[in-house]
């Protein structure tokens, strides 16, 4: 009988083991996204340029056969950044200013800032939290969730929020944002971001790379611990 096979195990990337693994990294990322096949060949020199960033972390879910099967990866955001500028733009759009880096971090909540009352992906039992926060805050101090991708086939395992909690732990910034395109019905990666407390910062955000809508969503440093 042959044995079945076991679950995948966590190891963290240097930026040489991601040179190593960027095929197959971009690979999944490009099925994960529902992009082009072409564009892999595109990414590859930015994800290159992303791993030499200060304080860019990276984690990789792969089975015992050393095959990849889920990888996440981040940095610290600043101003000069592509993603950082994007996001500006939208809350400036939003006529919410977004200050530089030196700002104080988040106070008891991030705040629903923008959307229309009420995402479809939103679990029924979601409260918004109050605006409590001066919103030139949100692009100060925080740790850019950049990529958060896992294989198809092992989904449902509890690998994505283990990606998530690992890369995070030794996140050196005062919150996390990232961005996840919009959905009408609640999806693995919606639940997965609101089950670890993201809220919302911009909805429908279009970035100049993609025509698909997205939400930005983010939350304070550190999580939670799990629950037992």
């Amino acid at each position: 009988m042959t044995a079945a096979p076991e679950d995948p195990h966590l190891v963290d990337l240097d930026p040489a083991d991601l040179g190593r693994r960027l095929d197959e990294a971009l690979e999944l990322y490009v099925r994960a996204m529902g992009y082009p096949a072409g564009t892999a060949r595109q990414r590859a020199p930015m994800w290159l340029e992303h791993s030499r960033r200060v304080g860019w972390r990276a984690v990789a879910a792969v089975d015992d056969d050393d095959t990849l099967r889920g990888i996440a990866y981040g940095y610290p955001g600043a101003p000069g950044q592509w993603w950082y500028e994007e996001v500006r733009r939208g809350l400036r759009r939003a006529n919410r200013p977004a200050r530089s880096m030196g700002g104080a971090l988040f106070g008891s909540g991030l705040g629903r800032l923008l959307g229309d009352g009420g995402s479809q992906a939103d679990p029924p039992d979601l409260d918004p939290w109050p605006l409590d926060d001066d919103p030139d805050r949100y692009l100060a101090d925080y740790f850019e969730l950049t990529e958060l991708h896992v294989r198809t086939d092992v989904q449902g395992r509890g690998l994505g929020e283990a990606l998530l909690r690992r890369l995070l732990d030794r996140a050196d910034a005062g919150h996390v944002l990232l961005s996840t395109p919009e959905a009408p019905v609640p999806t693995r990666a919606w639940l997965l971001y609101r089950r670890c407390g993201f809220r919302d910062l911009l909805r429908h955000h279009r970035f100049s790379s993609d025509p698909r809508p997205f939400a930005v969503l983010g939350r304070p440093l550190p999580l939670e611990p799990l629950r037992t």
